[in-house]
């Protein structure tokens, strides 16, 4: 999904490993930029909703902040070398109370 509001593109959910070639797809087709695009907004750290991220690199990533916290709390059960921790673009979370 592609949010467009007050001048800015959001991105919702990136899709999974097999989606990478829609995502560019779907926004070659509205005429968009991988680069314009100012927000990416994950609903959850499923793989199938965050893997590609990397295609909009540079923008701030918006990720709740229960789903952020449950994420980090079972990392020490997951091999860490999963991770990607260098070049990471901002990710900020966010609660119910960001949204008025």
């Amino acid at each position: 999904m592609i949010l467009k509001a007050q001048g800015s593109l959001t991105v919702v959910d990136t899709g999974g490993y097999g989606d990478r070639q829609m995502l560019l797809r779907v926004l070659a087709a509205k005429d968009i930029a991988a680069e314009s695009v100012d927000k990416v907004m994950i609903t959850h750290l499923h793989f199938d909703h965050c893997f590609n991220t990397d295609v909009i690199s540079r923008t701030e990533i918006l990720i709740g902040a229960k789903e952020w916290k449950f994420a980090h709390s079972q990392m020490p059960s997951i091999n860490p070398d999963l991770f990607i921790t260098e070049n990471v673009p901002a990710i900020h979370c966010f609660t119910a109370a960001h949204f008025g």
